[in-house]
Formats: C-alpha cells, structure tokens, sequence
C-alpha cells in the first residue's frame, strides 16, 4: 500500500509528473 505524505503531494504537483 502506497502511502502520500504532504511533502510527496508537494513535489508531485511541482514536478507534475508522477513520482513511481
């Protein structure tokens, strides 16, 4: 189970690209 934290939240929406 993958869990978000705020600060992965963050860089996903800065990076706007998904983090996997």
């Amino acid at each position: 189970m993958e869990f978000k934290t705020p600060a992965r939240r963050e860089a996903e929406r800065t990076s706007k690209r998904p983090l996997h």
